[in-house]
């Protein structure tokens, strides 16, 4: 199914948004920590990573979506392997800004959490391209002719 460039392009950068929040709330909830600097500090945080999602995962991750829409193969597994292609470099950064350490085997990062993670990810960039898809207004000129805005 083809998309449009603009659809993607919202998709890619609302998919970590669900993310984000659920481990802020998670974070919150675990550590019994309800003060709002606590939880100020917690959002800043997750923007934070959210900024550098961007900075560097995004090039690559659009170009890779805009070569799969191009081709008419953005489906569940693509969207997989394209996620498992981009996130193991962005949590290699992460981990090495966070401990300083450098891993030297990418598949240590695949434990069951990162697997359920990425399968997140994977099920909430399709299910937001599809919503986003699925948005687009329709006028009826005739009976026979519809366009598609």
């Amino acid at each position: 199914m083809y998309y449009s460039w603009q659809d993607v392009r919202k998709a890619f950068f609302l998919t970590p948004i669900p993310l984000l929040m659920m481990t802020s709330l998670l974070f919150t909830v675990q550590n019994h920590e309800y003060r709002i600097s606590s939880i100020v500090a917690l959002l800043v945080a997750h923007l934070l990573i959210y900024i550098i999602f961007c900075i560097v995962c995004a090039p690559v991750g659009l170009l890779l979506s805009w070569f799969l829409n191009k081709y008419r193969l953005i489906n569940v597994l693509t969207i997989l392997m394209s996620v498992i292609l981009m996130i193991t470099p962005f949590f290699m950064f992460l981990g090495w800004m966070y401990t300083g350490k450098e891993i030297k085997s990418w598949w240590e990062y695949w434990d069951g959490a990162m697997l359920l993670f990425t399968v997140f990810i994977t099920a909430s960039y399709f299910l937001i391209l599809k919503w986003l898809h699925g948005k687009r207004k329709v006028i009826r000129l005739s009976k026979k002719e519809d366009i598609t805005l």
